[in-house]
């Protein structure tokens, strides 16, 4: 067949057909490098075998019916077929618009660095993700790796990093992963994030996407719930982000607008139940922290049931979720125009009654749709935002 598009003049094909060096045997094997030479004989370029193709909105191709046509400016470079299209089709639930998702599966012919530069050099991608098993030709990954993120954002999640994944890498897609430590030194580059699994892919290019690198590290927490606020700060703490203390001016103005009984305003905030009878104290606190020398991003949470407090009737907390959504354009607006190196990011807390779930998904939804990142829980916001800080290296 690649012989009959030869002689036919087609210039690529993508081979989605398993079958060859990744299933380790020499029957695969030969196959696979019988097919390179029919490709190459004819001057036609390869990609796969053993993939799912490529996905490109603007193109209208894609890997299958249902994918978003929406543009975007995400390239994805993926030598797993699943992780390919589960990233597509998780595209609109994470907020993530693409220009090119890229399946190569064995890269017989075109390989991850055959797709790394071209994306390096693509206009229509400002940033690049990529998750690989391993590479035929290390040096040359790496040059290109390093010169791709002189100019771009560069998300990297390697596969087969223990011996077992490494075993699974080798059926998978006939990939020798390498030594860890070779690995490491790589990805240990200015401008490269390094990330360990699908989740945090994910909530990286969502931050990326949507926020500008801060200047440093100093956090200010901003939400209701003295307890769950020390726990955002543990949780930051472990992924090196400080939560710092406000300037005496900051704390004196925040004494000024919150009310004093069981409430906090040195950092975290606490605006306890004082947020569910005005939510607009939400904006009006981060107005006066984002204006603190000491900050360099806000961070705020909320839950959609306000706490779980069995005493507010589904009529008010229907209300409250319409200005939640009010509230956080407005604060994403308020942070755009007057604090842009500064990122706002939201932590949507997991409703205490399983009723308000889907309020909280389709309020999720809703944020993402206004520009606004938001992260389902504390880990994941804190892991996305460390990530972000090192594009500051």
């Amino acid at each position: 067949m690649i012989k009959d598009c030869g002689r036919k003049s087609v210039r690529a094909a993508a081979i989605f057909t398993a079958g060859f060096s990744e299933c380790g045997t020499e029957e695969g094997a030969a196959l696979e490098r019988e097919m390179v030479i029919a490709a190459k004989e004819y001057g036609l370029r390869l990609i796969g075998p053993n993939c799912i193709g490529i996905y490109c909105p603007s193109s209208k191709l894609a890997f299958f019916p249902g994918l978003s046509r929406e543009e975007g400016h995400i390239g994805f470079i993926s030598q797993s077929g699943g992780h390919a299209e589960e990233l597509a089709r998780q595209a609109s639930k994470w907020g993530l618009t693409f220009s090119k998702i890229i399946s190569y599966g064995n890269g017989c012919d075109l390989d991850s660095t055959d797709f790394l530069e071209y994306l390096g050099e693509d206009q229509d991608t400002k940033i690049v993700a990529l998750y690989v098993e391993g590479v035929k030709d290390g040096t040359r990954f790496a040059r290109t790796l390093m010169n791709v993120a002189r100019s771009k954002p560069v998300v990297v999640w390697k596969g087969g990093t223990s011996e077992n994944s490494a075993r699974a890498a080798a059926s998978h897609t006939g990939s020798l992963t390498g030594s860890n430590a070779i690995w490491n030194a790589i990805l240990n580059h200015p401008g490269i994030i390094r990330v360990q699994d699908f989740e945090e892919l994910g909530d990286t290019l969502l931050t990326i996407q949507y926020l500008n690198p801060p200047k440093n590290r100093n956090v200010a927490v901003v939400g209701a719930g003295g307890g769950f606020s020390v726990a955002v700060t543990d949780i930051l703490d472990r992924f090196g982000l400080v939560v710092k203390r406000f300037t005496k001016e900051t704390v004196d103005r925040l004494n000024e607008i919150i009310p004093p009984l069981g409430t906090g305003t040195k950092n975290p905030i606490d605006l306890s139940y004082f947020l569910m009878q005005d939510i607009s104290l939400l904006k009006k606190s981060i107005e006066i922290v984002a204006n603190d020398p000491n900050i360099d991003m806000v961070l705020t949470h909320i839950s959609p049931d306000f706490t779980g407090n069995d005493a507010l009737s589904d009529a008010f907390i229907s209300r409250k979720q319409v200005e939640i959504v009010e509230v956080m354009v407005d604060i994403r607006n308020l942070m755009e125009e007057r604090f842009p190196t500064k990122p706002f990011a939201v932590i949507l807390n997991a409703p205490a009654k399983i009723e308000y779930e889907i309020d909280r998904l389709e309020i999720n939804e809703t944020l993402l749709e206004k520009g606004i990142c938001v992260y389902l829980n504390s880990r994941r916001a804190a892991n996305a935002l460390r990530n972000l800080t090192q594009l500051q290296r």
